[in-house]
């Protein structure tokens, strides 16, 4: 049967080549290789077997202890209505919710709140005098990234955090950042030109931003094509190509001409987690994850997928990381082991780390690897060993993710797991910069922030369990401490001799209960030793907090209730506030720490004695009573943080400036904003800025409310913001100097004030307005010798019919020929040039939509 098969396939083939009716013949070898090339069958065959399975290969049985990719290339997406807001599409969600906040419990409860001071005055709608630039970043991603910390060709340092690329300046001990991302930055890749930087963000669209790290700018940005999120990026060898992983069901896969946003080929990796994308020798493509390795390679006009081979050689597996080095690719495994691959066959295994190799790096000067062994080791371009530096005494969580090394070879650059970058010498492992150059939390959620109230100094807590005071004027961490349980919240006594936090949950989050759930623990502020430690509660702490004289404490848990303390008693128990029926979220105490106002997650305002942790329910009373802090997000002052639209934005923290003037918050989005206080109008004018993945975690205003922080909650990273006030300028003293004919233009050229480019651009209209009025309202002007007394008339325009109803004042005021200080800036346009023009609205290669309204574009 199978003879006649074959005889009947080699009669199809002789016919076919010959023609029809040829019944003999000769037949050139060449002739039937072409026809074999296009006959479905034996293509189909052909492709089986030249990417059959691995049959002859082992199988590696992965241990738990062993894998570090778990939370790799698997990241949240946010929600459709999330979506809608970030991308600040005008016409998305805008559904009034008035209805529905007035629904809202709290919204019950302010109705008998409104102070006595307001009752005639009427909100003010005007935005903030006020802005916030950002001045500092602690952290960066680490724990579900790698291979994302890189030295650039000026010798700065580059890495990711939140939506935040940061270039770091090592000589100076400055950051630069470029903030053009819409969601969180999840992949990184390194120019050849290490002045080119690629980054690739989550979300529904996400989209790839290529951009300069010298001028911050964009200089490509592609979307479109992936899903969920870019999981993976990486450049060619001459820097032309990028390849990009998307996290979509298939982890579709494609290579771009980056500078022209043009997509060459595309294909799918298949529904394993891919770990790692790199270019191999020429066009060919590698991407690995696990279980499996694929290599694509162009063939004709077609590009082909084909497994790797691991032979005999090496072990099946997740294969976590990839590196071009010559005509070979290495890739590392959970084993340990660095793979060598040429083509797509697996030539050599070596054993380099005792568990996962998380990251290698590849250059001129040899080759680097990381590992979850907390170990960095250096071997020559063939792979022959070097040395081995332990990073175990480097920080919190020293599990190796990034490494780089310098352009002289002389220095690696270290990110580990514990959100910390070091520069270890590449000669001997120490600790070249003596410290971390970037530092923050690394597990779980980030929690809470305090600020010192007499040094420039603030704390921060989150799920590592750790402590950490830092200096916000010299940006360093100055101490720190760890507890055995998840640090929740944290507060300063007035004085500043101490700290309290709260504990709750286990280490790196989870949820898991602890014995520790509920205590609270006192700590020594110079040297954070512990002083005493309580536990009334059986659930988490939330919130912290003392009175402003320091004799009471509040801790807020998720039992629904307050325990109030009294602290000159030994933090004797006063009682326990009861009346929410969800887990407490902020509190605030009065001026004269009388009185207590908190707020839960069942949406309620209520109001406590403090001295007696009874229920206040008579709320006309406390209309006027003043608070140390606003920190509880639904009270009357900020009412008008609450959206009417549906836009799915929630406050989830706030905090009002010491000033008394300014209301800052965060919401579910990682969006911060700035409004005036109290905020009680309904959709207040406010100054947004973007920094935070999604939710943030806490914001407080510094003393002197010179800076804001925030830490972000699923981020971790703390953001220092530097607080920018209109007033300042407003405010400045007057210096009396001799006017000059040319005092008008050195105001205009900016030689004595330092302005905005947008600002200096609306001076300089200004100025070319004035000129015009002055020449279209020319008039006759009486000019008087004062030698003769004889007068003389100037006329450059006829005079208007208006010039001879007014009078001159009796008191002429001070004459400045000056440009006001004050400019305008085009904030919106509403309507667009539509009755007589046509075909004039589109879609831009960025997403957005452009069209001409009067002069403007």
């Amino acid at each position: 049967r199978h003879a006649t098969t074959h005889h009947s396939k080699a009669m199809h083939c002789v016919t076919s080549v010959l023609g029809e009716g040829v019944t003999g013949g000769k037949v050139e070898i060449a002739r039937i290789i072409e026809w074999a090339a296009v006959d479905p069958e034996i293509v189909s065959w052909l492709a089986y077997y030249d990417d059959c399975a691995d049959s002859d290969c082992l199988v590696h049985v992965m241990q738990a202890h062993e894998i570090d990719y778990a939370k790799e290339a698997g990241y949240t997406i946010k929600a459709a209505e999330e979506v809608a807001d970030i991308a600040m599409d005008p016409f998305a969600m805008t559904e009034p919710s008035i209805e529905k906040m007035a629904e809202q419990p709290w919204s019950k409860a302010i109705e008998s709140l409104h102070p006595s001071e307001f009752i005639q005055a009427k909100p003010d709608p005007s935005v903030a005098d006020a802005a916030l630039e950002l001045e500092w970043v602690y952290g960066f991603r680490a724990e579900d990234c790698k291979a994302n910390v890189r030295y650039t060709n000026s010798g700065e340092i580059v890495y990711h955090a939140g939506r935040v690329g940061v270039m770091y300046n090592a000589l100076e001990h400055k950051q630069r950042y470029f903030m053009g991302h819409t969601y969180d930055i999840v992949s990184f890749a390194l120019h050849p030109n290490k002045r080119y930087v690629a980054t690739g963000e989550a979300g529904e669209n996400p989209k790839i931003t290529v951009w300069d790290t010298e001028t911050r700018r964009a200089l490509a940005t592609i979307d479109g094509f992936h899903k969920n999120a870019v999981v993976q990026l990486s450049f060619s060898a001459d820097g032309t190509k990028l390849v990009s992983v998307g996290q979509d069901k298939d982890h579709a896969m494609a290579v771009y001409v980056w500078a022209e946003r043009r997509r060459v080929f595309s294909g799918k990796c298949g529904q394993r987690k891919v770990l790692d994308a790199c270019f191999g020798e020429g066009d060919m493509v590698v991407t690995c994850g696990v279980n499996h390795i694929y290599f694509w390679s162009k063939e004709g006009e077609t590009t082909v997928r084909r497994s790797g081979v691991f032979g005999r050689t090496g072990k099946m597996q997740a294969l976590t990381c990839l590196a071009p080095n010559g005509t070979t690719v290495l890739s590392g495994t959970v084993s340990g082991h660095i793979y060598v691959w040429l083509g797509r066959n697996c030539m050599r295994t070596i054993a380099a780390h005792q568990g996962c190799v998380s990251t290698i790096y590849t250059c001129p000067h040899g080759v680097v690897t990381g590992g979850k062994d907390q170990k960095v080791r250096l071997w020559t371009l063939s792979l022959e060993p070097g040395a081995t530096f332990d990073m175990s005494a480097f920080g919190s969580s020293p599990s190796v993710r990034s490494v780089c090394l310098s352009e002289d070879g002389t220095r690696i650059l270290v990110g580990t797991k514990g959100s910390e970058i070091y520069e270890v010498s590449a000669a001997d492992g120490s600790d070249v910069q003596g410290g971390p150059i970037t530092i923050g939390h690394y597990a779980g959620n980030g929690r809470a922030i305090a600020v010192h109230p007499m040094k420039p100094e603030f704390a921060t807590v989150g799920d590592d369990g750790t402590l950490r005071i830092w200096d916000i004027y010299t940006r360093n961490l100055v101490k720190m401490t760890t507890l055995d349980t998840a640090v929740t919240s944290v507060a300063y006594h007035p004085n500043g001799d101490l700290l309290v936090v709260g504990l709750g949950g286990a280490l790196g989050g989870g949820g898991a209960k602890t014995k520790k759930d509920g205590a609270f623990v006192l700590l020594n502020e110079p040297d954070l030793s512990v002083t005493y430690e309580a536990r009334d509660a059986k659930h988490p702490i939330t919130v912290v907090r003392y009175s402003p004289d320091g004799e009471y404490m509040a801790l807020g848990s998720q039992d629904s209730c307050v325990y109030l303390y009294a602290t000159a008693e030994d933090y004797e128990a006063i009682g326990k506030c009861r009346r929410h029926n969800e887990p407490i979220t902020h509190l605030d105490f009065s001026e004269d720490s009388k009185w207590l106002q908190t707020n839960g997650k069942d949406n309620f305002l209520h109001f406590f004695n403090a001295g007696t942790a009874q229920y206040q329910s008579n709320l006309s009373a406390m209309r006027d009573v003043p608070w140390a802090t606003q920190t509880c997000s639904h009270g009357w002052s900020v009412q008008g943080v609450h959206s009417s639209k549906l836009d799915g934005n929630e406050v989830q923290c706030l905090a009002r400036s010491h000033s008394g003037t300014l209301l800052a918050l965060g919401d579910n989005m990682g969006n911060l904003k700035v409004v005036r206080y109290p905020c009680w109008g309904r959709d207040p004018s406010a100054q947004e800025f973007r920094g935070h993945m999604d939710s943030v975690g806490d914001i407080v205003f510094a003393n002197e409310d010179s800076h804001v922080v925030t830490i972000g909650a699923n981020d971790r990273v703390i953001m220092q913001w530097k607080v920018h006030e209109d007033a300042m300028i407003d405010d400045a003293d007057v210096v009396d100097e001799p006017e000059s004919d040319d005092y008008a233009m050195e105001k205009r050229d900016g030689s004595d004030l330092e302005r905005d480019e947008f600002i200096e651009a609306a001076a300089d209209q200004t100025g070319e307005l004035e000129l015009k009025l002055e020449l279209d309202n020319a008039v006759e002007v009486e000019e008087v010798d004062p030698g003769l007394g004889a007068t003389s008339t100037t006329s450059t325009k006829a005079a208007k019919p208006w010039v001879e109803a007014i009078a001159e004042p009796t008191s002429l005021p001070k004459l400045d020929p000056g440009a006001p200080r004050d400019t305008l800036r085009l904030e919106w346009v509403h309507g667009y040039r539509a009755q007589d023009c046509r075909q004039n609205l589109f879609y831009t290669a960025a997403g957005g939509v452009v069209y001409p309204a009067a002069k403007a574009g």
